[in-house]
């Protein structure tokens, strides 16, 4: 009889200390001030939209100690919590007061914190706007960082041959470019694996989970391979979509950096003489200009005059032409250009 009293009281009691920790709200930096460590003050802030600089200032203006050790310590506590947003706040503040010099690795760990709070266009933006002086290869490996994790395919890329330039590739970057390409590069040859089988529906609901993921990229190439297996199966429609995603992918920033055609085609007389027939991203440019411009025809004659001259020729320069076709409605046109892709492929 006790021992059942017993338990009913214990069990009673527990569920009240359990009631009291999950209904316990947050602190507020009203009831931390008093605290005598400084990440004691923070550490109760739970609430990520809680600012902590007043905290921070507060510590200072009652004559507390801080270095840049501590604050170090703090940020890197608060990145392990995933509370990236307040470790931002810590790191923003200290480069703010400017209570000690700002180092490359303060400027990668900023990077970081900003692609995971606030996202890539102010990574971007904090980049460029670093001085020369600042942009290091740390700097460097945080921008290609936010890139992988977004599963930019391109732009990691890109990014990894200026740092190529720079000198400033390490093995941490290759393997997270390699992570990358692997990630993308499976679920290609799943979907093309779907589509060499007939297995239409099973191809297109792969490519709609590769869509879903949020550190992956659909680019033209796997556009392109879905294009190529609808246009086998005589699936017009199915094939026009796929098509207009692989123009969609298709990077039209060089062009606009290039300001006309005329530049462009000077551009590649230079890539002809050059020897450099592996790089077809001067020729593509130019493609794309004579598509957007209307100009297809031309983009088609240009091609076929470099398979001529006995130029090994990559799907995605086919690709750019088919899409120009489909802009023009010229459906066999566009069927006939992604064949040529796809004899590239094969």
């Amino acid at each position: 009889m006790a021992s059942t009293s017993f338990s009913v009281i214990f069990k009673k009691s527990r569920n009240l200390t359990a009631t009291f920790l999950l209904c316990r709200p947050y602190c507020s930096t009203s009831t931390v001030t008093h605290r005598k460590n400084l990440f004691s003050r923070i550490s109760p802030l739970g609430d990520p939209s809680i600012s902590i600089s007043p905290i921070l200032d507060n510590w200072i203006q009652e004559g507390n100690p801080l270095d840049s050790q501590q604050l170090y310590k703090i940020i890197k506590t608060l990145r392990t919590s995933k509370r990236f947003n307040q470790a931002l706040r810590v790191s923003e503040w200290m480069s703010r007061k400017g209570l000690c010099p700002i180092s490359a690795t303060d400027h990668a760990v900023q990077l970081n914190l900003i692609g995971k709070v606030r996202g890539l266009e102010s990574v971007e933006s904090y980049f460029q706007n670093l001085s020369d002086e600042h942009k290091t290869e740390k700097a460097y490996g945080a921008l290609l960082n936010c890139y992988v994790r977004e599963g930019l395919v391109d732009k990691s890329l890109s990014l990894m041959q200026t740092m190529k330039d720079l000198g400033f590739v390490s093995v941490l970057n290759f393997n997270n470019i390699m992570c990358l390409y692997l990630q993308t590069q499976h679920y290609r040859i799943c979907i093309n694996s779907f589509g060499a089988s007939s297995d239409l529906i099973a191809m297109e609901k792969l490519l709609e989970e590769m869509e879903r993921q949020s550190h992956i990229r659909s680019d033209w190439i796997t556009y392109s391979i879905v294009a190529n297996h609808y246009i086998k199966a005589d699936m017009k429609e199915k094939a026009l979509i796929y098509l207009n995603k692989c123009e969609d992918k298709a990077d039209k920033r060089s062009l606009v950096k290039l300001g006309d055609l005329d530049e462009a085609e000077k551009l590649l007389v230079e890539w002809d003489l050059s020897g450099n027939f592996y790089d077809f991203r001067v020729p593509n440019i130019l493609l794309i200009g004579y598509s957007k411009n209307g100009m297809i025809e031309k983009a088609e004659t240009m091609l076929r005059s470099m398979v001529e001259k006995g130029k090994n020729l990559i799907p995605n320069s086919w690709a750019i032409v088919a899409a120009g076709y489909v802009d023009k409605e010229n459906m066999e046109k566009a069927y006939q250009c992604m064949k040529e892709a796809m004899a590239l492929q094969a």
